[in-house]
C-alpha cells in the first residue's frame, strides 16, 4: 500500500522571482507537488529539474472553459509547461490550485513524466474559468534532486518582469 509523506513546504513572502526545492531525498517512488499560486502580468509557472535549462522538456496540454476545448504542445522547451491556456490567474487576491505528480524520478534508467492538473476559477483570466491537464516529458535519466519553479521564462515581452506574488504556496510530497 502506498503512503504519502510530507517532505518541504515554501511560501512566497515577499515578490520572487523564482522557488526552488533543493536536496531531495531520492527514498521515494514519486513526487507531488502542489501550489496555490498567483503571479503578477499573468504568465504561467514553469518548471524546471536539477538546473536543466536545454531544450530537453515537452508538454501536450488539454483544455477547457465550458465553451471551447482544445489542446496544446510544447516541444523541446527550456521547462516544463505547468499553466494554464490563459495563463496564470493575476487578478487580485485569486490563487490558482496546480498539483503536479511527478514519477519515478528517483528511476534512473528513465526519462522523467509528469502529470499536471490546474483549476483556474472564474474571473482569473477568462471570465468562466478553465480546467487543464497536461503530461511532460523531461528527456534525462538523472534522479530529480532539485526543483526550480519560475516566474520568468525568457518568452515574455521585452520589459515585462514577472514575479510570484506574496501568499503563493509550494508543497512537495513523497510517495513510498
Amino acid at each position: 500500500m502506498s503512503s504519502i509523506e510530507y517532505i518541504s513546504s515554501a511560501a512566497a513572502t515577499s515578490s520572487v522571482e523564482s522557488i526552488t526545492f533543493d536536496q531531495i531525498p531520492d527514498r521515494y517512488e514519486d513526487l507531488i507537488l502542489t501550489m496555490s499560486v498567483k503571479i503578477n502580468n499573468s504568465g504561467h509557472i514553469p518548471i524546471r529539474f536539477n538546473n536543466d535549462s536545454g531544450s530537453n522538456y515537452s508538454s501536450t496540454v488539454l483544455y477547457g472553459d465550458g465553451a471551447t476545448v482544445g489542446s496544446s504542445r510544447y516541444t523541446s522547451a527550456a521547462w516544463l509547461f505547468v499553466g494554464a491556456r490563459g495563463g496564470i490567474s493575476y487578478q487580485s487576491n485569486i490563487y490558482t490550485p496546480k498539483i503536479c505528480n511527478i514519477l519515478s524520478y528517483s528511476n534512473p534508467n528513465i526519462y522523467k513524466s509528469s502529470l499536471i492538473s490546474v483549476s483556474q476559477g472564474n474571473g482569473a483570466y477568462q471570465s468562466q474559468g478553465e480546467i487543464t491537464e497536461s503530461v511532460a516529458l523531461w528527456r534525462n535519466t538523472d534522479i530529480i534532486n532539485s526543483i526550480t519553479l519560475l516566474a520568468n521564462t525568457g518568452t515574455s515581452p521585452p520589459g515585462t518582469v514577472r514575479y510570484i506574488d506574496p501568499g503563493s504556496t509550494f508543497t512537495l510530497w513523497g510517495v513510498k
